[in-house]
């Protein structure tokens, strides 16, 4: 298991890889690659990549939070309280059209990914842990990496986790990414104020 801490204090960032099934082949050495490319002046930054072999349970399952992985994965945030905290998952190609589908809440109950460029996709967590882990205040935020990852991908993915790991607050993140990609985060926020306004009264991400 990967695991990696940088600086100390708060806030706490806790950034999260090979979350289920092999998705560590992936995304892992993305957290690696960070680790030997950032300073962290305030607050810690922690990074762990969960051991691979896991069987694939999605976590929109409950049954993955009773999972090996799924317990390991709920210790570290009990441990560690992190008000930023961020999720590193892979996809295969063949399921992009998925994942970004507009009829996906009617489908399977959740909104669809927002794709920033070069197939790397944002989204929030899992409500099942979005709703009783973390504050309204709190940022939770998913990256889903493309498999195979091109380089251009990488590199959208490396800088995107930067501005996360360099920021102190959700509003200074989402503030950033606005920059960036105004209506992608647009999108995004419009998904989920509508979906979270439902359950509870939380922030996007």
């Amino acid at each position: 298991m990967f695991f990696k801490i940088m600086g100390s204090g708060n806030p706490t960032r806790l950034f999260v890889a090979g979350i289920h099934g092999n998705e560590e082949a992936i995304t892992r050495p993305v957290l690696e690659l960070l680790a030997r490319d950032i300073e962290i002046k305030s607050g810690r930054l922690i990074m762990v990549g969960l051991s691979g072999g896991h069987p694939y349970i999605s976590t929109l399952n409950k049954a993955y939070y009773d999972s090996a992985a799924g317990r390991k994965l709920l210790d570290m945030i009990h441990e560690y309280r992190p008000c930023i905290y961020l999720e590193l998952h892979s996809y295969k190609m063949e399921n992009h059209s998925k994942l970004i589908d507009p009829e996906r809440k009617r489908k399977i109950g959740v909104p669809s990914f927002t794709e920033l460029e070069e197939k790397v996709l944002i989204g929030s967590v899992s409500p099942l842990i979005r709703t009783t882990e973390f504050d309204v205040e709190d940022f939770c935020f998913t990256l889903e990496i493309p498999d195979p990852c091109s380089k251009n991908a990488l590199q959208v993915v490396l800088d995107v986790l930067r501005v996360i790991a360099l920021s102190s607050s959700r509003s200074e993140i989402v503030e950033k990414l606005r920059l960036k990609y105004p209506e992608q985060i647009g999108e995004a926020e419009k998904k989920f104020h509508e979906f979270f306004r439902d359950i509870r009264n939380l922030s996007f991400f």
